[in-house]
C-alpha cells in the first residue's frame, strides 16, 4: 500500500510539472468527466493538478481527498515482505517505552478538530437525498461539503429540526443518513458512509501523550489507563514509567474522548488539612515529716579493763556510752535525732500547634521529640580475621522518643471527614537491661467522624503514680500513738496528662463534587467525529 501511494505521488508530480500552466477550471472539468467514467485514479490526479494550479480554491483539494481511497484501489498493491511491527511491550501490564517514532507522530500536525459554522440556530424543513440534505444543511450554516467517491445517492428523505445549531443539525443528519463527517478545514467537511471499512480508511488517526501528575503513582496510572482502553477500545495505549507519560493512538473520534476521560481520572485525590494542638501537663509533689531517729548504733572496743581507753572512733560518732564504770570492754555510739518537715510541689505544661496535609486514604505523621540512639553493638567487640584482630565499631538503632501522631483522613464529600488517629508517647524509664535502655510506651488508637472545620478532643493518655515511705526504728515506728512521731513519713505523687485537639478541613474536593465536562460518544461501534 505504501509503494502504491508513492507511485501515485510520483505520477502526480510528473503531471503537475507538465501542466503547471494549465487552467484550473479546465482541469476540474476533465476530473469530473473522469469521475463519471469511473476513472478514479485519473480523476484524483486531475483534481490534485487543479489544486496545485489554484491553491486558493479548497474545493479541488477536498474532492481529490474524497477520491483518494478509490484511486488507490485501482493501483496494483504490493504487499510488504515483512509486516510492520509495533515496539514490544515490557510486560502485559500496559507498560512500554515511547520511541522517537512515537514522539514524531505526536508532534505531527493533527487534522482539524472542529468545524466553524454560523453559530445562529435555524429551523430546518428539508427534503431530498442524503447528498442533497447535507448540501442544504451545510449551506444554511455557511459551510461547504464534499462527498466520498463511494457515497451512495440514496432515497429521498424528509428532514425537520427546530431551533438547531450547526453541530446539532449535523449530528442528527449523521444518524438519519447513516453517515459520518470528517472536518477537512474550518468550513469544509467530507461526508462518508458510516461502516467499519470506511472508518478505517477515511477517518484520520491521531496520537497524543498525557503526563502523569506527581501525586499519582505509575501503578494507579496503569489501572486508569486500562479503564480508558476498555471503555474506548483504544488500539495502542501504554504507560512509559520512565518519562511518566501515557501514549494513546487511534482514530480521532476515539482519541478526543479517551484523552478527556483519562485527564479527568488523573485529577488530584481529595486532600485535607489537619490542625493539631497538643497540651501536655505534668504534676509532682513530695511531702516528708517526722523525727529521724538513728536506727544503728556502733559498738567499739574500749581496750583492756585496766586501760579504759577507746582506740578507734567510727566516723559520725563523737559520744559513746560505756558500761561497767571503766571495767567494760565495749562502748555504744550515741547519735543525735533530727526533726524533718519538708514539702515540694512542681508542675509543667507543653503546648504544641501544627498543621499537616494528607491525601484521602494516606497517613500523615507528626513527631515531636528526639531520635534516641540505642547501641546494639559494644565498643569492646573484636573479630578474628586470619592472623589479624579487628576492633568492631559500635552499631546503633534510633528510636523516636516523644509524641508521635499518625492521622489518616477519609473524605466523604464536601463536609464530612473520618479520621483514623494513632497517638503514641515514648519516654525513657531510666532503667536498662543488658545496657539497653528501657522505653515506656503509651499508645492510643481511635476513629472519629467530623464535619469540615469541627474540633475533636482526644484524651486518655494519662499516667498517675503515688509512693509512700516510712522510716524509723523497728517496733517504735509502728506504735499506735507515738509511732508517727518517732518515724519519718514521705509521700510522693506524680501525674502526667496529655490532651490532643484535631480539626480537619477539606481543601481538595473529591471527584464526585467537581464539575465534569460531558461529551457525546455515539454508539459502541460508531464513535462520532469531532465537530
Amino acid at each position: 500500500m505504501v509503494k502504491s501511494a508513492a507511485k501515485l505521488v510520483c505520477a502526480l508530480l510528473v503531471c503537475v510539472s507538465l501542466t503547471l500552466g494549465a487552467d484550473a477550471g479546465s482541469l476540474a472539468r476533465d476530473a469530473r468527466k473522469a469521475e463519471r467514467k469511473g476513472e478514479w485514479a485519473r480523476a484524483y490526479l486531475l483534481y490534485s493538478e487543479a489544486a496545485a494550479a489554484d491553491p486558493d480554491n479548497p474545493e479541488y483539494w477536498a474532492k481529490g481527498q474524497a477520491l483518494q481511497t478509490r484511486a488507490l484501489g485501482q493501483v496494483k498493491v504490493e504487499t510488504p515482505s515483512e509486516p510492520v511491527k509495533e515496539p514490544p511491550r515490557e510486560d502485559a501490564s500496559l507498560l512500554g517505552t515511547i520511541t522517537a517514532k512515537d514522539m514524531a507522530e505526536v508532534r505531527k500536525p493533527q487534522p482539524p478538530k472542529e468545524l466553524i459554522g454560523n453559530p445562529a440556530t435555524r429551523d430546518l424543513d428539508l427534503r431530498g437525498s442524503p447528498k442533497e440534505l447535507f448540501e442544504q444543511v451545510s449551506k444554511a450554516y455557511g459551510m461547504d461539503v464534499v462527498f466520498d467517491g463511494d457515497y451512495p445517492d440514496g432515497a429521498t428523505q424528509h428532514f425537520r429540526l427546530d431551533k438547531a445549531g450547526y453541530r446539532e443539525a449535523l449530528r442528527t443528519l449523521e444518524i438519519a443518513t447513516g453517515s459520518f463527517v470528517v472536518p477537512l478545514a474550518g468550513r469544509l467537511m467530507l461526508v462518508v458512509k458510516d461502516n467499519v471499512q470506511k472508518r478505517n480508511e477515511v477517518e484520520p488517526m491521531a496520537a497524543v501523550v498525557v503526563p502523569i501528575p506527581e501525586p499519582v503513582s505509575v501503578q494507579d496510572a496503569q489501572e486508569l489507563a486500562r479503564t480508558v482502553q476498555q471503555t474506548f477500545e483504544i488500539r495502542r495505549l501504554f504507560v512509559d514509567s520512565t518519562r511518566r507519560l501515557v501514549f494513546l493512538r487511534d482514530r480521532v473520534s476515539k482519541i478526543e474522548g479517551a484523552q478527556m476521560l483519562f485527564a479527568q481520572l488523573l485529577r488530584h485525590r481529595p486532600e485535607a488539612e489537619i490542625e493539631i494542638e497538643l497540651l501536655e501537663v505534668s504534676r509532682s509533689s513530695s511531702t516528708s515529716f517526722g523525727i529521724s531517729l538513728p536506727t544503728s548504733f556502733p559498738l567499739v572496743s574500749t581496750g583492756k579493763p585496766w586501760t579504759n581507753a577507746i582506740t578507734s572512733f567510727p566516723s559520725g560518732y563523737t559520744s559513746y556510752l560505756s558500761f561497767g564504770g571503766g571495767a567494760s570492754l565495749m562502748a555504744v555510739g550515741i547519735a543525735s535525732a533530727t526533726a524533718v518537715a519538708n514539702a515540694s510541689r512542681s508542675s509543667g505544661g507543653t503546648m504544641l500547634r501544627a498543621e499537616v496535609r494528607a491525601l484521602d486514604g494516606q497517613a500523615a505523621q507528626f513527631h515531636v521529640g528526639d531520635k534516641y540512639p540505642i547501641m546494639t553493638g559494644n565498643y569492646g567487640s573484636t573479630a578474628q580475621v586470619g592472623s589479624n584482630v579487628l576492633a568492631l565499631t559500635p552499631s546503633f538503632s534510633f528510636e523516636d522518643l516523644g509524641f508521635v501522631l499518625k492521622v489518616t483522613p477519609r473524605i466523604h464529600g464536601m463536609d464530612d471527614v473520618t479520621l483514623d488517629v494513632e497517638a503514641e508517647f515514648k519516654v525513657l524509664t531510666g532503667e536498662s537491661v543488658n545496657d539497653i535502655p528501657v522505653i515506656a510506651n503509651r499508645k492510643l488508637k481511635s476513629q472519629v467522624r467530623l464535619a469540615s472545620g469541627e474540633y475533636a478532643v482526644i484524651a486518655g493518655l494519662m499516667t498517675a503514680s503515688e509512693a509512700r515511705t516510712i522510716g524509723g526504728i523497728a517496733g517504735l515506728s509502728s506504735l499506735p500513738l507515738l509511732g508517727p512521731l518517732l518515724r519519718t513519713n514521705t509521700r510522693e505523687r506524680d501525674a502526667n496528662e496529655a490532651v490532643i485537639v484535631v480539626r480537619p478541613r477539606v481543601i481538595e474536593l473529591p471527584g464526585s463534587e467537581l464539575p465534569t465536562k460531558s461529551f457525546w460518544t455515539g454508539s459502541e461501534t460508531h464513535f462520532p467525529s469531532p465537530l
